[in-house]
């Protein structure tokens, strides 16, 4: 009977209102960017740096950024020198491409408003962060928009906006993606958009949808390597409800995609580009060692994706009223749950799988607004049959992730000495587990303490 009347439900629901995400994604995007950590890492700067620096003349070459932090030491995992002596970044450029229309406003807004923009000078690294930073949140709350107009579809409108306001304020969205431009900042969010895409309007999608559709995959694609796994599995989904795609997309795909081919090629001479210049291990293959990272990634303390967002262990109770929906529906959410089945195998083959400096879980973090999707609908089922029950469990969730993720945010910032440390052991845990044997969770982490000054300099308003 529930799953009859959830896809009855489903079917009838009233589609959300514009106006109305607009509205909660101005809020959003103000109240991310308030919330925001002094923190910034060798992944990120790339992304917020790459396009005032080929702006204002240098080409790709951030060997004229006074960073002091990774990119003065082209050893760093994040960087090498070629060998006309040139800093390159050895990850894709895509995210970088993602945010160039955002970014460019924000740099405009801060050369009008005088703010220090000259990459060569110091005075520019406290612009760099604020404007990654607004730019990281921007994403992180059109996430939240898409999540919520989605979750509309299939539950109540109180519902919707308890789990949104859930996922943006008491999960690992708060604490890492609104807090600089991850590749995984950028992949939830087009994952979560694709989602939307495929579920409000019916199939055939109109001329103009299907063009947002693969200008998103193509874009999807130049993000990381492993996010070509979700635009495979979205692809088919699209053959599988609309059929052969116009030519006209797949160019729009194809050109989103064409920068970052052409960044590889021409800088690295190879398609895979700078991951040709990665030294540690990528992938490992070791049955023992990787069932001992699929635990940890779900339950370690330090980086265990359901330890720092238990909301989600409601998506077993997703799967029932799931079965009761159209066809057209069941393969989008089957393309979603091959997604996340699929990128939590993948981590367990990394060794690398923690994620390095980061709060809590990273690389499962590309599939967090597509899991907490599944987790609003289980929630929904529970909600329906207990109440009074689902909504006490849902409180208390959000009050442990949010006080757990403000401290991720806002750790570094307290003056207690002992929180800091605190701070500073989830971020770059000692020890931890790593295929059943002791080892360093990030090999680099002497290094850094050694850069703690220039470190603090760097940041400083």
């Amino acid at each position: 009977m529930m799953t009859n009347h959830f896809a009855h439900t489903a079917l009838t629901q009233s589609s959300p209102r514009p106006w109305r995400g607009v509205g909660i994604f101005c809020c959003l995007w103000l109240a991310l960017f308030s919330l925001r950590s002094s923190w910034t890492v060798e992944d990120t700067i790339v992304t917020s740096t790459l396009i005032p620096t080929i702006a204002q003349g240098h080409g790709v070459d951030l060997s004229v950024v006074p960073f002091g932090l990774g990119i003065d030491d082209p050893k760093d995992l994040c960087f090498f020198k070629d060998a006309s002596g040139r800093i390159l970044p050895v990850h894709p450029i895509g995210m970088a491409v993602l945010s160039a229309p955002i970014q460019g406003l924000i740099w405009c807004a801060a050369w009008l408003s005088g703010a220090p923009v000259d990459v060569t000078t110091r005075e520019f690294l406290p612009t760099r962060l604020i404007v990654e930073k607004l730019t990281a949140s921007f994403f992180a709350a059109l996430a939240v928009v898409y999540l919520y107009w989605t979750l509309r579809l299939f539950v109540p409108r109180n519902i919707a906006l308890g789990v949104a306001a859930l996922y943006a304020f008491s999960s690992s969205s708060l604490s890492v993606l609104s807090q600089g431009l991850w590749p995984h900042t950028g992949i939830n969010l087009i994952l979560i958009y694709l989602t939307y895409l495929l579920l409000r309007y019916e199939a055939p999608l109109d001329r103009r949808r299907e063009y947002l559709f693969f200008l998103a995959l193509g874009l999807l694609c130049g993000i990381r390597l492993t996010a070509i796994p979700f635009a495979g599995v979205f692809a088919l989904a699209f053959l599988a409800l609309v059929g052969k795609p116009r030519i006209t997309s797949l160019c729009i795909g194809a050109a989103a995609l064409l920068p970052v081919v052409l960044w590889n090629v021409v800088l690295f001479q190879h398609i895979l580009g700078g991951y040709l210049h990665v030294k540690n291990k990528l992938v490992e293959f070791k049955l023992s060692e990787s069932i001992t990272r699929l635990k940890q990634i779900l339950f370690s303390y330090h980086r265990g994706l359901l330890v720092f967002n238990p909301f989600l262990l409601f998506i077993p109770w997703a799967y029932r009223p799931l079965q009761g929906l159209p066809r057209r529906q069941r393969i989008v959410f089957a393309a979603l749950a091959a997604c996340i089945v699929g990128h939590y195998l993948l981590c367990s083959t990394n060794p690398e799988w923690h994620g390095g400096y980061t709060f809590g879980p990273r690389y499962m973090l590309d599939v967090l607004a597509p899991a907490f999707l599944l987790a609003g609908i289980g929630f929904s089922v529970i909600h329906s049959k207990v109440p009074r029950l689902a909504t006490i469990s849902i409180m208390l969730i959000a009050a442990a992730s949010a006080t757990l993720h403000l401290f991720g945010v806002l750790g570094d910032q307290l003056p207690s000495t002992e929180l800091n440390a605190l701070y500073r052991r989830f971020l770059m845990p000692q020890r931890i587990a790593a295929g059943g044997s002791e080892s360093i969770l990030y090999s680099q982490r002497e290094k850094r303490e050694q850069r703690g000054g220039a470190r603090a300099e760097m940041l400083t308003p």
